[in-house]
């Protein structure tokens, strides 16, 4: 059948003209990787390509990925050499921000000791201090000397000064503090933290991730606290679900021991906050009992007006262990 015959031959030169496509793109990528020509980022609008030192590689971005060999790292901007002119594609020195043959602007903000090229929108400035750009304006910011960063004026009188506070990592998305584009905020316990990170954070914790002090200030906790106890008054624990715990304060650090459990918390007896850890002892009806002839030793020592508040504890603590050790 000769219609037929056609038609394998068609399949076959079909077949070659595919495989030898497929052959010649794989010779081009192949190419481009061992040369390594310049790579274009469709999400950048900056007029130039940077020409890293160490690794002699251009690119078009701040990392560098490597597909034969899976390797990635990021590009020491301060050790770029040249840039290359995606318009002319002529190669010159990384310390202008016009090209040198055709004329066009790199970008609106060029800083030639950060080797940054970039929009004026955010107000970007050089800190000589900090060693690098930063965003928000220069007349908006100071540096402090012993913080070591840029603080925002409206707060620089009263801020907190503590050296190395912001070289460190965000503690939600363990983001560099230093280098961060994102404000920060500084928390009562002294921990730093993105303000993104603090607002979310906020939605399901109130607790510093690092130490795990409350993150709020003496008003916000107390409005927090107050709700709390006419919660825990509202709803009394049922008698077989009562249960006796050692509590830990995590904001004044004070332990105390044979507290009543309710799941709503348990309040501090030194500062009245309810961030507290805590590790149940007794349960069920041998806790109620307990619990209520602790109480009721507390009253009679009260209705006795025994004015000597050492004694007082000394004897309701030695009152704690007799009933624990008798129960």
């Amino acid at each position: 059948n000769d219609d037929n015959d056609d038609n394998d031959d068609n399949d076959d030169a079909d077949d070659d003209d595919a495989t030898a496509t497929a052959a010649a793109a794989a010779r081009l990528s192949q190419e481009t990787n061992e040369k390594c020509l310049i790579r274009k980022n469709s999400n950048s609008n900056r007029n130039r390509n940077k020409n890293r030192n160490s690794c002699k590689r251009t690119s078009s971005s701040r990392s560098l990925r490597d597909n034969a060999e899976d390797l990635h790292h990021e590009i020491d901007r301060f050790a770029i050499s040249e840039v290359i002119c995606r318009q002319c594609f002529t190669r010159q020195s990384s310390k202008t921000n016009h090209c040198i043959n055709c004329g066009v602007q790199f970008g609106k903000y060029h800083c030639n000791i950060c080797n940054l090229w970039m929009d004026d929108n955010d107000l970007p400035y050089h800190c000589e201090g900090c060693g690098i750009c930063r965003i928000g304006g220069r007349d908006n910011f100071q540096h402090c000397l012993k913080c070591g960063i840029c603080i925002d004026k409206s707060i620089f009188q009263d801020h907190s000064c503590q050296v190395g506070k912001y070289m460190s990592k965000c503690p939600v998305c363990y983001e560099d503090l230093f280098s961060s584009r994102s404000a920060c905020h500084e928390l009562p316990c002294k921990h730093s933290i993105h303000w993104h990170c603090f607002c979310n954070l906020l939605s399901v914790d109130i607790r510093c991730p690092i130490c795990k002090k409350t993150m709020l200030s003496a008003e916000e906790k107390e409005d927090i606290w107050v709700g709390l106890r006419e919660d825990i008054d509202a709803q009394p624990v049922p008698r077989d679900q009562t249960r006796v715990v050692d509590i830990f304060c995590n904001d004044c650090e004070i332990r105390d021991r044979f507290r009543r459990w309710h799941p709503l918390g348990v309040s501090c007896r030194n500062c009245s906050g309810f961030n507290t850890s805590l590790d149940i002892t007794m349960v069920g009806v041998e806790a109620f009992n307990f619990l209520e002839g602790l109480e009721r030793r507390e009253r009679d020592n009260d209705g006795n007006g025994n004015d000597n508040d050492g004694n007082d504890n000394n004897n309701n603590n030695a009152d704690s262990n007799d009933l624990a050790e008798g129960r």
